[in-house]
């Protein structure tokens, strides 16, 4: 994925979690009960070229029901989707539902979710670099 500033480990783009027909593919994550924070989550999107054919892989992501990204294109060249202030609370499930017309099962490769933490003033003038 380029123009991204988080790129993540290579690697994890040589595997997948993926539906086994086009229909919507559901899981929980991160397997545990999230306190109520605020939180930033990115994830990863990308298949072989192979596997593309002549299909379209396009779906929709949400985050306990509530729509994170309408209408996703995974491509063999990657995708990444991220917020970076989101509400969580509890378990926490991701839904990839295939778009009208989409001939692929979704997907996704990766993710990452960080617990955002106030510093509350803490941070001194003399913390901070000039370049």
């Amino acid at each position: 994925v380029s123009g991204f500033w988080n790129l993540p480990p290579s690697r994890i783009f040589n595997t997948d979690l993926r539906a086994s027909q086009v229909q919507p593919l559901e899981f929980t994550w991160p397997p545990m009960p999230l306190k109520n924070s605020f939180y930033y989550i990115a994830l990863y999107f990308a298949h072989d070229s192979d596997s593309l054919g002549d299909g379209t892989r396009v779906f929709d992501v949400s985050v306990n029901g509530i729509a994170y990204y309408k209408e996703l294109s995974v491509s063999p060249a990657g995708s990444v989707i991220f917020a970076s202030r989101w509400p969580l609370e509890g378990l926490t499930t991701l839904t990839l539902t295939p778009a009208s017309g989409s001939t692929l099962a979704p997907l996704v490769n990766g993710g990452e979710m960080f617990e955002l933490i106030s510093l509350g003033g803490r941070t001194l003038v003399r913390d901070g670099m000039t370049v």
